[in-house]
C-alpha cells in the first residue's frame, strides 16, 4: 500500500497495530471529506458549483481507474470516503480517495469476492449476494454521481434499507430529471446498468468525463443562487479552525 502514489488518491503514511482495532494514517485534508457538507441536510452544507462538481467526479474517476488498473478494489465508494483537497476548479487535484480498510487486492484470475462490505445505499445489485467486481466500484460511482449532482441523499423516501434492497434488485433506479444535462445522465445510466458486464470500466468513465466537461459551460443555469464567497468563507473557517488546533498542541 506504502508504494501506491496517485495525486488523486490519499497517500498512505502508516499503521497503528498496537491498539485492538488496527487504523491507517493517512494525509490530513483541512476541508475534510466531501460528505461532511454536501446534503442539504447537513449542518454544513455547501452548496457547489456544477463545474465544481464535475471536476470533483473526474478526479475520482481517474483515482479509481488508478486503483483497478493495480487491482484493488474499494468496496465502499462514497463523498464520505472523498477528501477534499481543494474547493477551485483550476487546482491540479480537487479529490483524493481515501478509506482502503474495506479494500483489498485480487487475483487477476478473480474477478468475484465474497465478503460482507461496503455501504448499502451504494451497492450494486449483485453485492446484495455478496458478490463483489471491480464492476461494483462503478456502481457506486454513479450513485455517488447522483449525490454530488443533487447534493441530496439517495433513497431518502424509502423506510428501510430492506425497501432500497427490493428496489435496486428489481431493476429501478434513482430518479433523474430534466436538469441534469445529458451527457452526465448517460453516464450514470450506463454506470448503474443491472448487469455489471454491461457497466463500462474506469477507463471507459475516465474518457466519458471529458465530453461531460466539455459541455459544463452551457449549463450556468445549474449555479443560479450560488454565492462564491460561501465557499471563500468556508475554506478560511477550516483553515483558522487547523491553525487554532495547530497552536494548541
Amino acid at each position: 500500500m506504502s508504494k501506491l502514489r496517485n495525486p488523486f488518491i490519499a497517500n498512505y503514511i502508516g499503521s497503528i497495530t498496537y491498539i485492538p482495532q488496527i487504523s491507517m494514517v493517512t494525509q490530513f485534508f483541512i476541508l475534510g471529506s466531501l460528505g461532511e457538507y454536501l446534503r442539504k441536510n447537513k449542518p454544513n452544507y455547501l452548496r457547489l458549483p456544477y463545474k465544481l462538481k464535475i471536476r470533483m467526479l473526474f478526479d475520482t474517476a481517474r483515482g479509481m481507474e488508478f486503483l483497478h488498473e493495480n487491482r484493488i478494489m474499494h468496496l465502499d465508494l462514497k463523498p464520505d470516503n472523498l477528501l477534499v483537497n481543494s474547493l477551485y476548479t483550476d487546482s491540479s487535484c480537487c479529490i483524493k480517495i481515501t478509506d482502503f480498510g474495506t479494500s483489498r487486492f485480487t487475483k487477476k484470475t478473480n474477478n468475484l469476492t465474497d465478503k460482507g462490505l461496503g455501504t448499502p445505499i451504494y451497492l450494486a445489485p449483485e453485492c446484495y449476494h455478496d458478490h463483489y467486481t471491480f464492476a461494483g466500484d462503478v456502481y457506486s460511482f454513479a450513485i455517488t454521481a447522483w449525490e454530488i449532482f443533487y447534493q441530496d441523499e439517495p433513497y431518502k423516501e424509502f423506510k428501510s434499507l430492506f425497501d432500497i434492497k427490493r428496489f435496486v434488485e428489481n431493476g429501478e433506479r434513482l430518479k433523474i430529471d430534466m436538469k441534469m444535462p445529458q451527457p452526465l445522465k448517460i453516464l450514470i445510466t450506463e454506470c448503474w446498468a443491472h448487469s455489471f458486464e454491461d457497466r463500462p470500466q474506469f477507463s471507459e468513465v475516465c474518457d466519458k468525463m471529458v465530453n461531460v466537461i466539455e459541455n459544463v459551460g452551457e449549463h450556468g443555469e445549474l449555479d443560479e443562487g450560488i454565492d462564491v464567497n460561501d465557499i471563500e468563507q468556508f475554506i478560511q473557517q477550516r483553515t483558522e479552525k487547523f491553525e487554532l488546533f495547530k497552536s494548541n498542541l
